[in-house]
């Protein structure tokens, strides 16, 4: 997760009241208006499902479901705004512990539906597997955070950390580190999204060496085309989605590792506002790999759009009609004002 550092409660305490400085300021807003932005292109990317019906196949569905976990952490995001006036202010430190926890489930939601994807990927292109079946799994999976992210709150280790509110490092009394809470970070995050960012990896590995390797072990024939057809047509869709997980943590994971070597200098600073401004390129990442779609991309013009709000208005007014007859129809209808009357006398005189 990008701009983390260190918080706190008491404003005498100078390492809380660092983060004052005007660089954190930057960060926060940064974050909160890119956050607005990312949330922008995927509002976007759903009113084009929509119209478009693009959520009847079950792979159009794990991509709608990637979309909706990366607009609700943008949406959470741009609301945690007081981790650098926690530390003085009450009020902002409860809003802290509550954003915190909106945070982390945010954070390791969308986490788990990129894995979700790679994992379909894989059971499709190698084992063949058809996944529909495993939509209440899938489900169940993204929203398991939920699970366990309350464990900080025993601890009250929600807090301000940097210019963000999450699980915090630092003693909120006198600045001293806060153990509890970097175990409690490593236990429900860092092991978690590295066990799952790994796991990522290899399974996009496997299946696109595996994909590879059938391209050529395939022949020419009509029955060995089509099958081919079939599997590049089920993954195609969904295959560049879980890149985006791995390249928006890259800088992320750089700034950990120079961060642990101490160092607080103007590089440590500079890979902090780029993994920030990076991260959140997420949703605009995932609009644009979903409107660049062939089968999307010919359907992004004035006439197909104008002609699908058309297609979705009749549909409403069509049944809204068949609604209003079904009712009509029954015995104990009875006409409530003027037009009912109108209407209910012609359908008896046409009886």
């Amino acid at each position: 997760m990008e701009g983390n550092s260190s918080s706190g409660l008491d404003s005498n305490l100078t390492c809380f009241s660092d983060f004052e400085a005007t660089k954190y300021k930057v960060l926060l807003g940064l974050r909160v208006v890119l956050s607005l932005i990312s949330a922008s292109f995927l509002v976007c990317m759903l009113f084009i499902i929509i119209i478009f019906k693009k959520y009847v196949f079950f792979t159009q569905k794990l991509i709608l479901l990637l979309a909706t976990c990366s607009l609700a952490y943008d949406v959470v995001a741009s609301m945690n705004v007081t981790a650098l006036t926690a530390y003085r202010s009450k009020p902002d430190l409860y809003y802290c512990y509550v954003i915190g926890f909106f945070e982390q489930v945010a954070t390791m939601a969308i986490i788990m539906a990129y894995f979700i994807l790679a994992l379909d990927i894989f059971l499709r292109a190698v084992l063949d597997k058809q996944t529909e079946k495993l939509k209440l799994l899938y489900l169940m999976l993204v929203l398991s955070p939920i699970l366990y992210s309350w464990v900080p709150f025993i601890f009250l280790a929600y807090g301000p950390i940097g210019a963000v509110c999450w699980i915090r490092n630092k003693n909120l009394e006198d600045c001293s580190d806060f153990l509890i809470g970097d175990y409690i970070m490593i236990a429900i995050f860092s092991v978690p999204f590295m066990t799952l960012l790994v796991t990522i990896i290899v399974l996009m590995v496997i299946s696109l060496s595996f994909v590879r390797w059938k391209k050529k072990k395939w022949g020419g024939r009509k029955e060995e085309k089509r099958m081919r057809s079939k599997m590049e047509e089920e993954i195609r869709s969904l295959i560049y989605y879980p890149f985006v997980l791995v390249f928006i943590h890259t800088f992320g994971l750089i700034t950990s590792l120079y961060d642990s070597l101490g160092d607080k200098d103007t590089i440590y600073d500079v890979l902090i506002f780029v993994s920030t401004i990076i991260y959140r390129f997420q949703g605009i990442l995932i609009c644009c790999i979903f409107v660049l779609d062939p089968e999307t991309r010919k359907k992004l013009n004035r006439k197909e759009i104008v002609a699908a709000l058309k297609r979705m208005c009749m549909k409403d007014e069509e049944e809204s009609i068949r609604d209003y007859r079904a009712e009509a129809g029954r015995s104990d209808s009875l006409p409530k004002n003027m037009f009912d009357s109108i209407i209910y006398t012609q359908k008896l005189e046409i009886q």
